[in-house]
């Protein structure tokens, strides 16, 4: 068997300068290092830009936003917020959903509508999110919170879509 030879060049371009070397590490090489800087920098993106009111975003599309790649970010979601990209997407649009609905200015909220507005493609996955992390439907954190709701809307049934304030309920 024959030996194979093995490069000694470096993985990137070592540049010359000077008389002396200076290595040159590529520009994600302290992203892969560093997941607490990653979590940082996403968190800041989806603080400042709310990119998660966008239903259709992905891992691939906020990696692309943060400047690394899906399995850097991935794992510093894991690592840092102790779960997983979708359970932190929607903890962002909940905690959003919650942000619309204490506004005292809000008056009137369209329940046929709401979830889309805070980036979620139905009502059902609206509901199962904000169950999940509020303890509560949003009809009961609405009572709670005596949040008036568009009396505009007709209901199928008292309370079916669209709670009325205006109307007893049982």
């Amino acid at each position: 068997m024959k030996a194979r030879k093995v490069s000694t060049q470096p993985l990137w371009p070592v540049p010359q300068h000077g008389g002396e070397t200076m290595s040159r590490k590529p520009s994600n090489y302290y992203m892969r290092r560093r997941p607490e800087e990653i979590f940082q920098k996403m968190t800041y993106h989806l603080e400042r830009e709310k990119p998660f009111l966008d239903p259709h975003l992905s891992l691939r599309r906020l990696a692309v936003i943060v400047g690394t790649n899906t399995q850097y970010l991935s794992t510093s979601i894991r690592i840092c917020a102790k779960m997983n990209f979708r359970s932190l997407i929607n903890n962002y649009r909940i905690r959003y959903s919650l942000e619309l609905l204490r506004q005292p200015d809000n008056e009137k909220v369209n329940f046929r509508t709401f979830h889309a507005e805070c980036g979620f493609l139905s009502r059902s996955a609206f509901y199962m999110s904000f169950k999940k992390e509020t303890d509560k439907t949003p009809r009961q954190f609405m009572k709670e919170h005596a949040v008036g709701l568009c009396p505009s809307l007709s209901c199928r049934k008292p309370g079916a879509d669209v709670l009325r304030m205006d109307m007893p309920t049982s």
